[in-house]
């Protein structure tokens, strides 16, 4: 029997320090993307960064759940969709469009045979830079939630949730696969089913949110470990351009990447951290947006030197890169902090 689901109050300092940590773990992929882009494939020092590469992409799954517990809690609490709305268009919208125009602006100057045809379909599709994609995923699921949220008024039951977390996506796979055939699947909402109905759930127990999530540490933990184990392979063979079986490889980076962040997160809730790095990555959750828009600029820069081998050098290279990957966000967020200037290319 389901029972009426109280509104959310309470704020959850966890869910803000591991939206810093999967802003780094983002930054991290694409930072050790440049081995990667260098280096011999399956060698030891390529198997190592693929290794790593592929263990952080639970950054997307886990951005995607965070955001969707947050807005089912508020859209419980209040369902004002007005007010909603007009949020969404200037924390996301706007910033996502202005971002594309400039990118559009890049390729018009440095790409051959580039037209405004393909800027308006890159923009259209959330392909400006292919990095944008993300921001394009988040747009849908803020335009889909407010007519999911009345399913979670009620609490619903755990099994159920767990059926169509699974069902969900594999009817997606299976439409995909069949009928649809996307060039871009990761850029649909729908992909991340499993992921928002999960998302749905946690935001929708209110009061029980922390006591859940600390539970849940031993079994997420073992699932994400023995999910790691089979989709990793799968995830390096895929790197090195090597055929796999898609659906296998699909179903365990669903599985590895929502176990880890579910694990993870539980982590934030249980583990109480030093009080500086608490706060550090507080901060870096704070200004996500930025980190996410400026920090694949130096990396691009970066990138015109060489990865190809484990040295002192490459080494030198990537903590180089890595600061100044983290530089720019951190810098321009403080000199802007509550300017007009922040607002306008942040959305915040």
């Amino acid at each position: 029997m389901s029972e009426p689901n109280p509104a959310p109050t309470q704020r959850v300092v966890a869910l803000d320090v591991f939206r810093g940590f999967a802003a780094l773990a983002a930054v991290g992929i694409h930072l050790l993307q440049l081995p990667l882009n260098d280096t011999k494939p399956l060698s030891t020092f390529w198997t190592l960064c693929a290794v790593i590469n592929r263990g952080l992409l639970f950054a997307v799954p886990a951005f995607i759940l965070l955001t969707t517990i947050l807005l089912t809690r508020k859209l419980l609490k209040q369902y004002d969709l007005k007010a909603y709305y007009q949020k969404r268009v200037q924390t996301a919208l706007y910033p996502y469009l202005l971002w594309s125009v400039l990118h559009a602006l890049l390729a018009s100057k440095m790409e051959k045979g580039f037209t405004w045809h393909d800027a308006v379909v890159r923009i259209a599709i959330g392909k400006s830079y292919y990095h944008l994609y993300f921001l394009g995923v988040v747009l849908q699921l803020y335009l889909a939630l407010p007519f999911l949220v009345p399913l979670f008024r009620k609490r619903a039951s755990f099994w159920w949730v767990g059926v169509w977390t699974v069902v969900l996506p594999l009817q997606f796979y299976a439409l995909n696969y069949y009928v649809l055939r996307l060039p871009y699947v990761g850029s649909v909402v729908f992909w991340y089913a499993g992921t928002v109905v999960l998302g749905m759930w946690l935001g929708s127990q209110s009061e029980n949110l922390e006591a859940i999530l600390r539970r849940s540490v031993p079994v997420t933990g073992t699932l994400a470990l023995l999910s790691g184990c089979f989709y990793l392979p799968l995830a390096l063979q895929t790197l090195a351009k090597v055929e796999v079986n898609t659906f296998a490889f699909q179903v365990g980076e669903w599985i590895y990447t929502n176990s880890a962040s579910l694990f993870l997160l539980g982590l934030a809730v249980r583990v109480r951290l030093p009080e500086r790095l608490g706060a550090w990555l507080l901060y870096i959750g704070s200004i996500s947006m930025q980190m996410y828009l400026l920090h694949r600029f130096p990396i691009w820069f970066m990138d015109r030197l060489s990865f190809e081998a484990f040295s002192v050098k490459t080494v030198l290279y990537m903590a180089v890169a890595g600061c100044l990957a983290l530089a720019p966000p951190l810098l321009i967020s403080r000199l802007t902090a509550k300017t007009k200037l922040s607002a306008l290319l942040f959305g915040r």
